[in-house]
């Protein structure tokens, strides 16, 4: 027991201060967690927590040992919690497995995992067992799992009241179930969770044969609520058979959804008499299955919601499933300094700023939010990053009913630009949302850009990409700013005519007219438009087989 006397010594050493450096290496997901882990078990501090990691999310921090000005999440939970800060945090750093920084504070892995992450995974120490448990759930969903639960939750509890999270990104789960602890959902309960309510989550995961999430919960349940109610345990050395541990647990009979301790809608009844692990009445049985019967009828009216609004000559896109629209606006520019790149680059470099693109950025991201679609903006990506955001983008729409990316940067014919100036084939990023994820789904490719001069760059694709078969191209439409060997004309200050006239055009035809005829108007529109001598001519190409009509505006 030594070790753990030097831990704790460890631990009470920790300083307020030293937290500004344990954020610095934590990147945004490490921080969702930490955060729920650490700010979960109340409303308010839910609610606190939750508008925090919105904010965050607009320039969520890397991990990499940078400053973020915008985060101080552990400092300010150590304001809070004075005297048990130091326990909880570096208990909720175990949990989810923050090795580096826990090395960094001194602190010897196997020895840390021992105390915080012992053989029962239901056990917690300083941490809400609930929470830790719902973490475990939170890494165990896929995100496909975690979307179809957080869109049938909302659907059955919150309806209309769910578009005010202004969350969609269903890969940081966390964020969900603190909303839904906002909002009475689910309840965490006290330490040994008297009041907690998870019904609701049991009962989804029993419908959805999500039997292994469903036993995370009952059995965190029992085996804490057995410490407090008395429950009757198994003997030690049945538990250890049970288990191959020595640690003390409850052995539960499996009951068919939880603990009979969870009654009148989940929450303990405090005029009952009975004992916590004594067999459910009939009365009660009753009730719980008409419940469930209740939800899967819910569960099933949401399924049916595609049939719906399913028509031979028109892609299903719904409001609050629409997906995604990834801009990705090149404001500054700069060389790349590796010699490895360095043929890639312009003769003439760019100049430093593209004035204007900033509007089209906004009118972009408005316009299209308006259809319900989740913004994703960001500004100045490398080439590299251009093509690992796109791609990321791409695996996130699993779930979604389309796609909507916008590059607004510097273009050359066939390529766009970088913001260090070197370019990334037009056919690359088409390849890319050839994906699977949205095979079958509305595609479309905005790109403001420039293509009058040749690149300094081979534009053939890939030999991954080459292996695409001529179908996974299908339902994209690609709609750029200029024809090949032409220039696109951008406003310093007003922006660019195409993303103007596609932003005016799409407002004003959306509810009568699907995306190929709006592009068409936007074609003319812009082909009339004269400054002086200049005139430009956009131009599209479509492999849709339906007609792509935007949803319903918000």
């Amino acid at each position: 027991m030594a070790y753990r006397r030097t831990i704790m010594d460890r631990i009470n050493d920790i300083d307020i201060e030293d937290l500004q450096y344990v954020e610095r290496d934590l990147c945004f997901y490490e921080l969702v967690s930490l955060g729920f882990l650490l700010y979960g078990r109340e409303k308010t501090t839910s609610e606190y927590i939750l508008q925090k990691l919105i904010v965050l999310q607009q320039n969520p921090p890397k991990g990499n040992g940078v400053e973020s000005a915008n985060s101080d999440i552990l400092r300010k939970y150590a304001t809070i919690n004075t005297h048990t800060w130091q326990l909880n945090i570096i208990e909720a750093l175990a949990i989810i497995r923050a090795k580096k920084v826990l090395r960094k504070l001194g602190f010897v892995w196997s020895e840390v995992r021992d105390i915080y992450l012992p053989h029962l995974p239901e056990i917690s120490v300083h941490i809400h067992p609930l929470l830790k448990a719902l973490y475990k759930i939170c890494e165990r969903l896929t995100i496909a799992q975690a979307g179809r639960m957080v869109m049938q939750i909302n659907e059955m509890h919150l309806r209309h009241e769910a578009q005010h999270l202004r969350f969609y990104d269903y890969s940081y789960l966390e964020v969900f179930l603190l909303f839904w602890i906002t909002r009475d959902v689910i309840a965490i309960g006290d330490q040994n969770l008297q009041g907690e309510d998870v019904l609701n989550l049991i009962s989804y995961f029993k419908v959805n044969d999500l039997d292994s999430m469903k036993t995370i919960l009952v059995e965190t349940i029992n085996h804490n609520r057995g410490r407090r109610d008395g429950t009757i345990m198994a003997s030690d050395s049945n538990c250890a058979a049970a288990k191959g541990t020595n640690a003390k647990t409850p052995v539960v009979v499996a009951a068919p959804v939880s603990p009979a301790v969870v009654t009148n809608g989940g929450r303990q009844d405090a005029d009952s008499n009975q004992d916590s692990g004594a067999v459910m009445d009939s009365q009660d049985m009753l009730s719980r299955e008409q419940g469930q019967q209740q939800m899967s009828s819910q569960v099933n009216r949401v399924a049916d919601i595609h049939d719906e609004f399913d028509h031979t000559e028109r892609y299903v896109i719904r409001t609050q499933q629409a997906g995604y629209v990834l801009i990705i606006n090149q404001r500054e520019f700069y060389q790349d300094k590796n010699p490895e790149l360095k043929n890639l680059l312009p003769k003439i470099p760019f100049k430093k700023q593209r004035a204007g693109t900033d509007v089209d950025r906004d009118q972009l991201r408005d316009l299209f939010a308006s259809f319900g679609y989740t913004p994703v903006v960001y500004n100045n990506l490398s080439h590299e990053e251009m093509l690992h955001t796109i791609r990321d983008t791409v695996k996130r729409s699993l779930i979604r009913d389309s796609l909507i990316v916008c590059i607004l940067t510097h273009g050359m014919e066939g390529v766009v630009y970088g913001c260090n100036s070197v370019p990334v084939s037009i056919n690359t990023i088409k390849a890319i949302m050839a994906d699977d994820s949205l095979r079958g789904k509305p595609k479309l490719l905005i790109i403001q850009a420039c293509q009058k001069n040749i690149a300094p760059v081979d534009t053939s694709i890939s030999n991954s990409e080459q292996n695409l078969q001529p179908d996974a191209y299908a339902d994209m439409l690609t709609a750029m700013s200029s024809i090949p060997g032409t220039e696109a004309i951008r406003h310093t200050m007003t922006g660019s005519w195409f993303i103007e006239s596609l932003c005016k055009l799409t407002a004003k035809w959306c509810s009568r007219k699907h995306m190929l005829d709006i592009l068409t108007n936007v074609t003319a529109d812009v082909a009339k438009r004269r400054d002086q001598q200049e005139y430009m001519l956009p131009i599209m190409s479509s492999t849709l087989r339906k007609d792509f009509f935007l949803p319903p505006r918000i």
